[in-house]
């Protein structure tokens, strides 16, 4: 369905997006909760509405969400990461790609997927109390994680859970 330039502004809408405001919600939630090949079968299934998995892809890469802002100091930071398994094509199988979660407590979280120099830059315009109080599970990228708040002049107080910790482990850098 296409729609005038002036049926666009009124409805708040561009003029060759054809999906509604509510609809590239719901698209954008489902795509987050899963695979777009999912996030398209979910869609029809409950809204009857056939959106493609390409063009729920395309919806996710335009679309620009601002980063969390604190609006108070944290005195405590959770940090975890891991790996993501990104589906290739049937023959090449996945890739797999490193994310990390932030969590400024009684504040705001954030997630960076292959994207350190962001968290690094995040990190260093969040209001933080002049002690930190760092809780992770000892992995060396939690601690790199950690040391992008360091430009910050603060005092480090890190948390480890041991059980988490690499037997060959030398421990804390701190």
């Amino acid at each position: 369905m296409e729609i005038s330039q002036k049926q666009a502004r009124k409805l708040k809408v561009s003029p060759k997006i054809v999906l509604s405001p509510g609809l590239e919600k719901c698209c954008l939630r489902a795509s987050a909760k899963t695979s777009y090949q999912q996030a398209e079968e979910d869609i029809e299934e409950l809204m009857g509405i056939k959106v493609g998995h390409s063009s729920l892809h395309r919806l996710v890469e335009r679309t620009e969400l601002p980063l969390a802002q604190a609006q108070s100091e944290s005195a405590g930071v959770s940090i975890d990461g891991g790996k993501i398994c990104l589906r290739g094509e049937e023959k090449e199988g996945g890739q797999w790609r490193d994310y990390k979660l932030v969590s400024l407590h009684g504040n705001v979280c954030e997630a960076f997927f292959q994207d350190p120099e962001g968290l690094k830059n995040w990190s260093n315009v969040q209001p933080l109390s002049p002690i930190v109080t760092f809780l992770g599970d000892g992995h060396p990228g939690i601690w790199n994680a950690v040391e992008s708040f360091a430009t910050q002049s603060w005092r480090v107080r890190p948390l480890v859970d041991k059980s988490c910790c690499n037997q060959g482990s030398t421990g804390n850098p701190y």
